[in-house]
């Protein structure tokens, strides 16, 4: 049985934003680290943001072209 255009695209959608789930608990686990281990007040670290729909879009639509062109 054959994927559909439908099931490819979005296979390649939730490759992607599992890559950008990863590195968003990647960085989240790397600023808990540097804010409880930090006891310098002048630090201003932000917390990384949860990756938006359009940024899945964004790294799909990269993962697509990387994939056509190779």
């Amino acid at each position: 049985m054959s994927t559909t255009p439908f099931e490819l695209r979005y296979s390649i959608y939730e490759s992607a934003l599992d890559r950008l789930k990863e590195k968003y608990f990647s960085d989240m686990e790397t600023y808990k680290t540097r804010t409880d281990n930090t006891f310098d007040t002048d630090l201003n670290l932000s917390p990384p943001v949860f990756p938006s729909v359009e940024d899945a879009i964004r790294e799909a639509e990269q993962i697509y072209r990387f994939v056509q062109t190779k």
